[in-house]
C-alpha cells in the first residue's frame, strides 16, 4: 500500500449533525471510520488520530424570546400596569427578531385593593323646614363605582331629613269683621306652614300656630236708632213724650259715639185732644132775697182758654135769691067796688 494514497487507510467522516441547540451553545456530531477508499471502503486501521466525532457548536438562527412573570398590577383598584422581563435566550438581544419582541409592560385591571370611600359629612338638609334631604361623597377609591361592586353594598350617599330651623308660619290678611261695621265680631285668617310640604307638623315643631280668628269691634256704620214718639203725657195742656233711643243691635252707647250725639229721647208736647172747659158748682145767689148774681169756676184744663172750645161758659148768671125772704103786709087799699064784692 505504500506509495498508493488511495490503498492507505484514512479517517471518513460524515458532514455534522444540526446543532443540538437552536439557540446558544450546543453539540453537534459526525460519523467518523477508517477505511481505504481504494478498496471500496473497507474498514481498516489508521495509524493517525482520530477525529472528533463531536464538537461544540453556537447557533443563533432560530433565537427566540424569553419571558418571565408579569409583576403585581401597580393600580390597588382599576387600571395600572404590570411590568416583566422579556430576554432573548441567547442573552444577546441582536440574535433574536426585535420586531416580535414580547411586550415588557401591559395594562392591568384589579380590584383586590377597592374600597369606598366617605369623603364628606352630610351636608346639611335641602329643605330648611319640612322633608328634604341630606347628601355626602362617597366614591370608589378607583374612581367608578363598578370597581366597588365586589366590595360590599355602597355606603348611603342620601338620606331623608327633616328641618325645623326655617320654619315660619304664613298668614294672610285678616278677611272683614263679621260685625258688618258695628260692634263686636269675628274675622279670619289663613294660617299655613311655609314649608315646601305644606305641612303644619313641620311648623308646630317650631312653634304653636298663630290663630286663625279672633275677636273684631267696629264703630264705622253704627247708627242711633230711635223709635217712634209715644203720645203726649196729657190730652190737654203742656206734657212730655218718649221714645226709645238705642244704639245699632242693641250695642252699649260707646260704639255710637262715632255717629254723633245721642238724640233726646223725651220732647216737650202740647195737645189740646180732650181740652174741655171745666165748670165749677155755681155759688151762692149774691142777693138773699131777690134778684142777685152767682158765680162758677171756668176754666180751660191746659190754663189756656184758647186751647178749649169757644164759646166760653159763663162764669156768672142772675139769680134770685130767697133765703131771706119774708113777707111784708102794708096797710090794706080802699075797696075796690064802692057797692058789692069788691
Amino acid at each position: 500500500w505504500e506509495g498508493n494514497t488511495a490503498c492507505q487507510p484514512q479517517w471518513l467522516t460524515s458532514n455534522w449533525s444540526a446543532c443540538s441547540v437552536s439557540c446558544g451553545l450546543g453539540r453537534r456530531s459526525r460519523q467518523v471510520r477508517c477505511a481505504a477508499e481504494a478498496l471500496g471502503g473497507v474498514p481498516a486501521e489508521c495509524e493517525s488520530q482520530k477525529p472528533a466525532e463531536e464538537e461544540a457548536c453556537i447557533e443563533y438562527s432560530h433565537c427566540s424570546w424569553r419571558t418571565g412573570p408579569w409583576s403585581v398590577c401597580t393600580g390597588a383598584c382599576g387600571s395600572g400596569t404590570q411590568v416583566r422581563n422579556v430576554w432573548c435566550e441567547s442573552n444577546n438581544s441582536i440574535h433574536c427578531d426585535t420586531g416580535n419582541m414580547p411586550s415588557v409592560v401591559q395594562h392591568c385591571h384589579t380590584t383586590s385593593g377597592c374600597q369606598w370611600i366617605v369623603s364628606s359629612d352630610w351636608s346639611p338638609c335641602s329643605s330648611s323646614c319640612g322633608v328634604g334631604t341630606a347628601s355626602r361623597q362617597v366614591s370608589c377609591s378607583g374612581g367608578s363605582a363598578a370597581l366597588c361592586a365586589g366590595v360590599g353594598p355602597q355606603p348611603q350617599d342620601t338620606m331623608s331629613c327633616n328641618s325645623t330651623d326655617g320654619c315660619t308660619w304664613a298668614v294672610s290678611s285678616w278677611s272683614s269683621c263679621t260685625s258688618n261695621g258695628c260692634g263686636q265680631g269675628t274675622r279670619q285668617r289663613s294660617v299655613r306652614c311655609a314649608s315646601p310640604t305644606g305641612r303644619a307638623e313641620d311648623c308646630k315643631k317650631a312653634g304653636t300656630a298663630p290663630s286663625v280668628e279672633e275677636p273684631c269691634v267696629e264703630r264705622a256704620a253704627c247708627m242711633w236708632y230711635t223709635a217712634d214718639w209715644s203720645g203726649c203725657s196729657t190730652d190737654c195742656g203742656e206734657g212730655t213724650m218718649q221714645r226709645n233711643v238705642s244704639c245699632s243691635s242693641g250695642l252699649s252707647t260707646w260704639y255710637c259715639e262715632l255717629a254723633g250725639e245721642k238724640p233726646m229721647s223725651w220732647a216737650l208736647c202740647r195737645s189740646t185732644l180732650n181740652c174741655n172747659w171745666q165748670l165749677g158748682s155755681w155759688g151762692s145767689c149774691s142777693s138773699a132775697c131777690g134778684a142777685g148774681l152767682r158765680s162758677r169756676m171756668v176754666r180751660c184744663p191746659s190754663g189756656r182758654p184758647s186751647d178749649c172750645a169757644s164759646p166760653v161758659p159763663n162764669s156768672t148768671e142772675s139769680c134770685h135769691g130767697a133765703t131771706s125772704c119774708k113777707w111784708h103786709a102794708t096797710e090794706w087799699s080802699a075797696c075796690s067796688t064802692a057797692c058789692g064784692t069788691g
